[in-house]
């Protein structure tokens, strides 16, 4: 997903009343249906968890995601589809960004400052992050292993 920009475009039909907007260079797809502006960005931005805290989903390369997101913080779109729970519209898609890049950089201070407390030990820093951001979220969870 990260360390190659993707062009994705939707191509809709004409005669369904809804109109091709244009390519933007970053993860999700955007589109134009009706006279709405729509952006489909699935992980791209974080997902809110149960508490409203957006979990990064920086999974290969934190930068490329950083940037990434900070690409899709500018976009011109009235709504914004989010990973596997929500959309947001109006001034909530243009505020989402916000929290979600805030979050973001506090998950990276998170794993730097755990790295340097357990001397490198990487399998303590997912231990303590664990403990951190996900044991204490309510609701259902992934299985351990996942």
């Amino acid at each position: 997903m990260f360390g190659n920009e993707f062009q994705y475009s939707l191509f809709c039909s004409l005669d369904a009343g809804l109109s091709f907007l244009g390519n933007l260079y970053t993860d999700g797809i955007r589109e134009i249906i009706g006279k709405r502006a729509l952006h489909i960005c699935s992980e791209a931005a974080g997902i809110p968890d149960a508490t409203g805290y957006v979990v990064s989903e920086a999974l290969v390369n934190f930068d490329q995601y950083f940037d990434s997101m900070s690409r899709l913080s500018e976009g011109g779109y009235e709504v914004l589809c989010l990973g596997h729970r929500q959309a947001l519209i109006g001034q909530d898609a243009k505020n989402y960004f916000q929290k979600s890049m805030a979050d973001c950089r506090h998950f990276l201070k998170l794993v730097e400052t755990s790295l340097i407390e357990a001397d490198g030990d990487v399998q303590k820093v997912i231990a303590r992050v664990k403990a951190i951001e996900y044991d204490p979220v309510p609701g259902p969870k992934q299985i351990e292993p996942a």
